[in-house]
């Protein structure tokens, strides 16, 4: 790509972003000021970041930090292209793992090494050991601020109390409430794959509630020829995950729409009360987010995709480091110690309070009373703390898999819950393409 159209798509994205509260991106800098231009995605990320900029730039006089927001397809769609820009942002929403092209980006150097500022203020003696997993080559090229954890569902319990339902606690229970809900005439559970990744993080969900830890996570790096005996898509275990997803979408436990909902309609049907569940990622709606998009029209609950195999606890949260973000290599040479202010400033006490308050997970937890974080995040968001630090944050599928192995993860899905294709068909089809990846 030239450099023209480089600067013209630079400028085409910065022309559409949505300014957080009010922040004139056209600003001209105080003088001896160096202003840092983080772009975030919309929702509950860009609301909690935007106030942790807002303390950050009470407290520094020498550094400012500007906020816009913008939505996550739209950021993940130009994020190499801004990032290798002549005028790149300082700060970049940039998911972790393969599957975002972060492991690529870095080995091209379009990503700057964070290591020394990690070792510097020890953060690795902070956060959670699963962080070193997110290395690339022994290097670290994000930083990470709260966690997202991924198997819940939101329910309308104004209504499930007056049909006398209750959450479900087995597969059996979820299929008997789905009939119970469409016999009242209600949708059930929506969840949209428009955009393929919701697909892949509910297979995330069934996939790790049928595996043991270490069987799941040499699924999730299939497509590494360095991994010796990885877990194989046709492991019976992992069918099964598939066909409890037939199981479920026969039943009728997903509204209708699967492959061609928008999280943004599944979000409208669940609000408006037309279905009673949404199945959302806690990384884009948090239940305070949530709560307060219903406002009074009914209760909101949630609960936990049930368990499918005893021998396998719920640990398996699919949790992961939602408020991460980059830095490009450009940006980074030019204002180093700005930047490495806002990070060690993104990761202290004061600003992982300020995530909490905002209903998610912060993922340093440290100086932070348990009695605050169980007021801010919720009883069960405590627990995913808990299951972060005894089995790690990065277990989605989404983040690690290979771009080829997410898309036929994603469409498969679609397609079995379609009737158009079996679950030992997908499975194949993925060990297949799996082989061709390590074996090129």
């Amino acid at each position: 790509m030239t450099k023209v159209r480089k600067n013209i798509a630079m400028a085409s994205l910065l022309g559409s972003l949505t300014l957080y509260s009010g922040v004139a991106l056209a600003a001209a800098p105080s003088k001896g000021v160096t202003t840092l231009q983080f772009i975030a995605p919309s929702g509950g990320y860009g609301v909690a970041v935007g106030q942790v900029a807002a303390l950050f730039n009470r407290e520094h006089k020498h550094v400012k930090v500007n906020v816009t927001v913008e939505g996550s397809n739209q950021i993940d769609v130009t994020e190499r292209l801004v990032a290798t820009s002549n005028n790149p942002p300082d700060m970049l929403y940039w998911p972790v793992g393969p599957g975002y092209g972060e492991i690529r980006a870095a080995r091209l150097g379009i990503l700057a090494d964070l290591t020394p500022v990690y070792n510097k203020y020890h953060l690795f003696k902070i956060l959670p050991s699963s962080t070193k997993g997110e290395e690339i080559h022994g290097k670290m090229y994000n930083v990470n601020g709260w966690i997202g954890a991924q198997p819940y569902v939101f329910y309308n319990a104004t209504m499930f109390r007056k049909l006398h339902l209750s959450p479900p606690k087995s597969s059996a229970q979820l299929v008997a409430l789905a009939k119970k809900i469409r016999a009242a005439g209600y949708e059930t559970i929506g969840l949209g794959s428009a955009h393929q990744w919701p697909a892949v993080h509910l297979m995330s969900i069934l996939i790790q509630r049928e595996l043991p830890v270490a069987a799941y996570n040499k699924l999730k790096l299939s497509w590494d020829s360095a991994v010796s005996n990885p877990t194989k898509w046709t492991d019976p275990r992992v069918v099964d995950a598939f066909k409890t997803l037939k199981t479920w979408a026969k039943a009728g436990v997903f509204a209708p729409g699967f492959s061609s909902l928008t999280n943004a309609e599944t979000t409208t049907l669940f609000a408006s009360g037309k279905a009673l569940m949404q199945s959302i990622p806690l990384g884009a709606w948090t239940p305070k987010a949530i709560q307060s998009l219903i406002g009074h029209r009914f209760q909101v609950g949630i609960f936990q995709y049930p368990q499918l195999v005893p021998s396998i606890p719920p640990y398996q949260n699919v949790a992961l480091a939602n408020g991460e973000f980059s830095v490009p290599a450009r940006a980074y040479k030019h204002h180093q110690a700005a930047i490495n202010a806002w990070i060690r400033f993104y990761l202290s006490v004061p600003a992982q309070k300020i995530v909490a308050a905002n209903g998610f997970p912060p993922e340093i937890t440290t100086g932070i009373p348990k009695a605050y974080l169980t007021k801010e995040i919720g009883p069960l968001a405590t627990k995913v703390l808990g299951w972060v630090k005894k089995y790690g944050a990065e277990q989605n599928l989404d983040g690690w898999l290979a771009a080829q192995q997410k898309s036929l993860v994603a469409r498969g899905a679609e397609e079995i819950v379609a009737g158009t294709a079996t679950p030992v068909q997908i499975c194949h089809q993925l060990q297949t393409l799996t082989n061709k990846l390590r074996h090129p």
